[in-house]
């Protein structure tokens, strides 16, 4: 995690439904951000996390958001909606991922880059490979 730090990390989502998925992330990722932080002693360097959701569905949440995210409007979403269930067209009927890595490193900086590819099942019987990532 040394390299989110001192960075403006956005976090995307495509639903914000409970928000217990989105408070997990941002926890966790503040939770590393600071202890590599504190092991590379680079505690002057602030990283401001930030959350994009394409969906936020309107209703009370189970998660919460740190306050000062809110305040000071680091989280966006494109469209709110009613709570009702939202089928997006990456979702498959079944997902086969295949998962292709390489590790490059130089120094203490590690880069690794994945690429899925899911299979896609459709009601009409024929079958598409698509790939929805790459990090």
């Amino acid at each position: 995690m040394a390299n989110l730090i001192g960075k403006n990390v956005l976090i995307v989502d495509e639903v914000d439904d409970t928000r217990t998925t989105l408070e997990y992330a941002v926890k966790e990722l503040q939770k590393d951000v600071e202890t590599a932080t504190q092991r590379l002693g680079r505690t002057t360097e602030k990283t401001r996390f930030s959350i994009f959701v394409l969906h936020n569905k309107d209703k009370e949440k189970k998660g919460h958001l740190p306050a000062d995210m809110l305040d000071e409007n680091r989280y966006l979403a494109a469209v709110t909606v009613p709570d009702v269930w939202i089928n997006y067209p990456w979702e498959a009927t079944y997902v086969i991922p295949v998962v292709v890595a390489s590790e490059y490193t130089n120094g203490n900086l590690g880069t690794l880059m994945s690429t899925m590819l899911w299979r896609r099942s459709r009601k009409s019987n024929r079958n598409r490979l698509m790939k929805v990532g790459q990090w």
